[in-house]
């Protein structure tokens, strides 16, 4: 963020400090218990938010760091892997062989079926595990050798490119890793992140280094566990002893760019800055900074410097996977560094983990038990109602009257 919006957004929450007020959205919101607990509703989202229509943000450029590496982003019905080809350009392809559809990259499975890689380099070409065709970076197929003539009379189809990998749009910018998981249509990065690439871009998100990653599944929906991220409201009871004593709840200013926003829920010790000279003001070493990347990604930017990139699977209603990536400024070349970032990597799970998506277990129990008929946020969590009135509009669900 750069300093001059710093320093508005800073003005704008001494201003509420003072008043002892916060943003507010118009009114109360209603969410209907079918949004979090029916697997129609789901396959709505499936069809609409994960079917094409808007790119996702599957990485950022430190997770392909040299030619040759991938990095696999699986989403509902589109298994996607990314690769960064002998040019530094990225792309991205369905993950599935044209011979017999297995997985191609990330394919090695532990005891309970659970994949054990994500990502890794491939210097020259890709190999398919089950027969062994060989695909370039740019997704040709090279060769499908020991086939006994097997495939002569469709020779035509394959040196025309028919058996080539499924290649997906893909844009490499400020940074960030996008995707449309479905379709041909370019992505034009202006219009489908309503701007909010240039914001994004200020954090150089492409100079940082990827440090670690890891995959959990929770029983609770998709949108549940992004929900957690979306407001400060519980930070004073849910966490009152691990974030409270350092954070405020309030006021929680919120950017909007289409369905994504930009916010920070900020520490306490943000309010002392006042007493400095402007040209010192800073909303990054007094906050963690959260973007919501609709419709599924969470970014967040602790005072620390290191970035967070939340994904959310859903793999049923009441089930979601979730994966946690760890980016860190500078390469780890020292004792010290690595014990900052392990520490940093432990709050966060416990927290996050431990605490929140617990949490929003006992909410999914609760709400798939049918016994109320949906939820209310207040007009206090206005980056929370923004979101779900946003998916609202790209699923072509009203918003429910309130009660």
């Amino acid at each position: 963020m750069n300093h001059a919006r710093q320093v508005e957004v800073l003005k704008e929450i001494f201003r509420h400090i003072d008043a002892n007020t916060t943003p507010m959205a118009d009114a109360p919101y209603w969410n209907p218990v079918g949004r979090y607990a029916s697997e129609e509703h789901l396959q709505r989202e499936l069809a609409t938010l994960f079917g094409g229509a808007m790119p996702l943000l599957a990485g950022f450029s430190p997770d392909l760091p040299a030619p040759g590496s991938w990095l696999t982003h699986d989403l509902p019905g589109a298994p996607i892997v990314l690769v960064r080809d002998h040019d530094r350009k990225v792309r991205a392809f369905l993950n599935i062989c044209r011979h017999r559809g297995s997985r191609l990259l990330g394919f090695e499975m532990d005891d309970q079926g659970q994949l054990l890689h994500a990502r890794g380099t491939t210097p020259k070409v890709m190999t398919c595990p089950y027969h062994a065709w060989v695909y370039d970076h740019k997704g040709s197929l090279l060769r499908h050798a020991n086939d006994m003539g097997g495939f002569r009379q469709i020779e035509a189809d394959m040196a025309c490119g028919k058996f080539n990998l499924v290649e997906l749009p893909c844009v490499e910018t400020d940074g960030m890793l996008l995707v449309r998981p479905k379709g041909d249509a370019p992505i034009d990065v202006p219009r489908d992140t309503y701007g909010m690439h240039t914001r994004m871009g200020e954090f150089g998100f492409k100079d940082y280094h990827f440090h670690r990653e890891v995959f959990r599944e929770f029983n609770a929906n998709w949108k549940l566990l992004m929900d957690t991220f979306m407001e400060g409201y519980h930070i004073a009871s849910l966490h009152h002893s691990t974030l409270a004593p350092r954070f405020r709840c309030y006021p929680v200013i919120v950017e909007s760019f289409g369905p994504h926003t930009l916010f920070p829920l900020t520490r306490k010790s943000v309010d002392a800055q006042r007493h400095l000279p402007e040209s010192q003001w800073s909303v990054l070493q007094h906050a963690s900074t959260v973007f919501v990347v609709a419709p599924n990604a969470v970014l967040n930017i602790p005072m620390d410097g290191h970035v967070e990139l939340w994904d959310f699977t859903p793999l049923s209603a009441g089930r979601t996977r979730v994966r946690l990536r760890f980016y860190v400024p500078q390469p780890i070349t020292t004792e010290d560094q690595q014990v900052l970032w392990d520490k940093s990597w432990k709050v966060t799970t416990d927290v996050i983990f431990g605490e929140d998506f617990v949490q929003q277990q006992n909410i999914q129990a609760n709400l798939a038990s049918g016994r109320i008929p949906g939820i209310v946020f207040g007009a206090n969590e206005p980056a929370l109602i923004h979101f779900h009135r946003a998916l609202g509009r790209l699923t072509g669900v009203s918003d429910a009257p309130l009660p």
